[in-house]
């Protein structure tokens, strides 16, 4: 049996916006809520500006819930350095459409924005799963509450995993990443106790699409995977181009900071100055 990719643009919202209970099962699996999803409205995935010119946010998949829960979901096939601050944005709109309808602050419900990314995003860490929230910088237990991030990395996940989990949430991003893995995984009958993974994996079958239909979704794989390598050996080159001019002015940098830990000058301004974490400026001073 020949499984499509769900990763595809075409699939992804197939599936998902489409298809409520398998949105509402893939969320309640994927993300750490208090309380389940029972019940989805899916709204316009455009974020339709408000004044002329501005811009406009198409996401795969939108929804509310009927706790008042926004929902909305991406699947990007390539890590775009402006994906944190995209996210950002669109966040922010769709809490303002709320405000619009609702008029008052403290009925705006809380805004999930979930983005399902077939490669590292998150660079320098193993883990695959990233929530972000609002918090306060020096009382990190103190959170301003309204909005939250998640990041899912499927490359990291596949990585990691050992394709012999059977609960949902590792089903979910099996089938994602290889759906064929689950036949392998699961005997028909332990499979038949999972209905919606079940109908996900009937709406890939490749018997169930046209040939022309196939053809365009490969043909949108093969040009996100020729983009990917395009920007890989891009940043490669610009990385071997860059380290003769760069050494030089690190070099610099870190005897300045030397200098200024030697000075006394506290690590939080060091790293103020220089624009850097500090952690960094912490590893200079120990080593």
């Amino acid at each position: 049996m020949k499984y499509l990719d769900p990763k595809s643009d075409f699939l992804f919202k197939r599936l998902f916006a489409e298809n409520p209970h398998l949105l509402i099962d893939l969320l309640n699996s994927i993300l750490p809520l208090e309380e389940a999803i029972t019940k989805i409205e899916y709204l316009t995935n455009e974020l339709v500006p408000h004044q002329v010119n501005s811009k406009l946010s198409i996401v795969d998949v939108r929804c509310v819930d009927i706790r008042g829960r926004h929902f909305f979901v991406e699947m990007q096939m390539a890590f775009q350095p402006f994906l944190h601050k995209r996210m950002i944005y669109n966040a922010s709109k769709v809490i303002s459409r709320q405000l619009v309808k609702r008029q008052q602050y403290d009925e705006i419900g809380t805004v999930y924005a979930i983005c399902f990314v077939d490669e590292d995003a998150e660079r320098g860490v193993d883990d695959w799963f990233h929530h972000y929230v609002v918090t306060n910088k020096k009382y990190s237990a103190r959170q301003m509450h309204g909005v939250e991030w998640f990041f899912i990395e499927l490359s990291k996940w596949k990585k990691n995993v050992n394709f012999k989990n059977k609960e949902k949430q590792s089903l979910w991003l099996t089938f994602l990443t290889e759906p064929a893995k689950i036949l392998e995984m699961m005997t028909p009958t332990e499979l038949a106790k999972f209905n919606e993974i079940c109908d996900a994996l009937d709406i890939v079958k490749a018997s169930n699409y046209t040939e022309a239909q196939i053809n365009g979704m490969e043909k949108y794989l093969d040009e996100v995977r020729s983009y990917n390598s395009g920007m890989a050996y891009a940043e490669k080159k610009g990385i071997e181009k860059g380290i003769e001019k760069g050494m030089k002015k690190g070099i610099d940098i870190a005897l300045m900071i030397v200098l200024d830990l030697k000075s006394g000058i506290p690590i939080s301004e060091i790293a103020d100055k220089y624009k850097i974490s500090e952690s960094m400026v912490s590893n200079f001073k120990n080593n």
